[in-house]
């Protein structure tokens, strides 16, 4: 079956085979120093040097984190806390979720409703606890005192760096990044393999796909590269590391020219346009209106969609409703939505992601198969019925069709031979 418009979606595991990290590999312990360790410091010098309000403030991001998952990965190594207890609490499932309740714990507090009662974020406990035991080394022991003091502020820039950790964690592996290696080849191929007629919508923050689909694929971010037609687009929803918004601008305007870590310069930080996790998503999501926009246009008028390690995590909600209230609105007589999760289709992760499709697709006949004869049936069916309305939306009187296809593969196994995979008679994992 020829396909039409095809809609990428990329998530972690898109990037995981190159050597991006996933949810539950962010903050482990010693992530500073891996960090330190790996970026120059005209990148992102925060972790550089023991003697630093940056490091103290990431090794309290470290062990903040850590004590949530009740250590579950290890002591956490210290230069400035003297005690590093053994048990901590279950209070977040992984980084995203630690992100998005410290996020939220570092906005002002707000009164109980009702009442002027203001009452501080519970994080403000486990931070005066950190606090209590950290070593006044160096020139940060005036700053220490001060943060004792007004706990809130402490967390304030806590929240500040473990954002631009978690940035640098992610883009780490693109640092001197070869397309022409062994690991890259499969990706490569795929990035040169797309179409104008393709999309990719991307929620990974690193440059990975403008790699390898240079020549390819245009990164859509103005109104020209939007409205473009002559080659596949690509949609950052959620900000990219290259990044950086137009200063003293209010509108939608980036600024791409400053490299590909831009925003983790210490600079250019406050001017980042990385959604990471909490409300600061929600407020990079609006400014990036247009993007989410042409997202859901592309959604609407695709024939496929394809799903490779993204599965929409749980903390996601926005991400998770636009989406599928764009696919359950898709205009196509005839959509396959492909799933690539890894080779174990019967795992939590992909049956959650089928049944998130499923749920919307009430309005559209699941067919049983799909092979070419099939597919004929829907068009010669289409036809028949008068085809499409003159907005382009399905004809009332048409039966609408939809196809989910789980590969049990890794991504790097997909994106090598997109082509055949395409073809409905090799879809593999297709129920009967």
């Amino acid at each position: 079956m020829a396909q039409g418009n095809v809609v990428w979606i990329l998530g972690a595991g898109f990037s995981k085979p190159l050597g991006g990290p996933l949810l539950n590999e962010l903050f482990r312990p010693g992530a500073v120093q891996q960090m330190a360790d790996r970026f120059p410091k005209a990148r992102y010098a925060a972790p550089q040097g023991p003697n630093t309000r940056a490091r103290l403030l990431l090794e309290a991001v470290l062990w903040l984190y850590n004590y949530g998952i009740d250590f579950d990965n290890g002591p956490v190594p210290m230069l400035f806390h003297t005690v590093s207890p053994e048990h901590g609490e279950k209070l977040w499932i992984d980084a995203e979720d630690f992100l998005d309740v410290l996020d939220l714990a570092a906005r002002p507090p707000r009164a109980t409703p009702g009442t002027d009662e203001v009452k501080p974020s519970p994080l403000v406990r486990l931070v005066l606890q950190f606090l209590g035991h950290a070593r006044p080394d160096g020139d940060i022991g005036r700053w220490l005192q001060e943060a004792r003091k007004n706990p809130q502020g402490f967390l304030e820039a806590m929240n500040a760096e473990a954002q631009r950790l978690m940035v640098a964690q992610c883009s780490a592996f693109m640092l001197n990044a070869d397309r022409e290696t062994e690991r890259w080849a499969p990706f490569s191929k795929w990035g040169q393999s797309l179409k104008a007629s393709d999309t990719v919508i991307t929620f990974n923050y690193d440059c990975a796909a403008e790699l390898v689909g240079e020549g390819k694929l245009v990164v859509a971010i103005d109104d020209a590269t939007l409205k473009q037609g002559t080659q596949a687009k690509l949609l950052k929803l959620h900000g990219s590391t290259n990044w950086t918004k137009i200063r003293n601008k209010s509108h939608f305007q980036i600024d791409l020219n400053n490299g590909d870590f831009a925003c983790l310069d210490d600079e250019c930080f406050k001017w980042r346009c990385v959604g990471t996790p909490g409300p600061n998503k929600r407020e990079i999501t609006d400014y990036l209106k247009p993007v989410w926009d042409e997202a859901r246009l592309a959604i609407h008028n695709a024939e496929a969609i394809v799903f490779v390690g993204y599965r929409f995590p749980p903390s996601d909600s926005d991400a998770r409703e636009k989406i599928l209230g764009a696919i359950q609105e898709n205009a196509s007589h005839h959509l396959l939505l492909h799933t690539v999760l890894g080779p174990n289709i019967s795992d939590e992760s992909t049956s959650r992601l089928r049944g998130l499709l499923e749920s919307r697709m009430s309005e559209r006949r699941r067919l049983a198969r799909v092979d070419r004869s099939s597919d004929e049936a829907c068009r010669q069916d289409a036809n028949l019925r008068g085809g499409k309305t003159s907005a382009g939306h399905p004809a009332s009187n048409l039966p609408l069709y939809y196809g989910i296809v789980p590969h049990p593969l890794y991504s790097q196994d997909f994106v090598s031979a997109p082509g055949n995979l395409f073809q409905p008679h090799h879809a593999p994992g297709w129920p009967s």
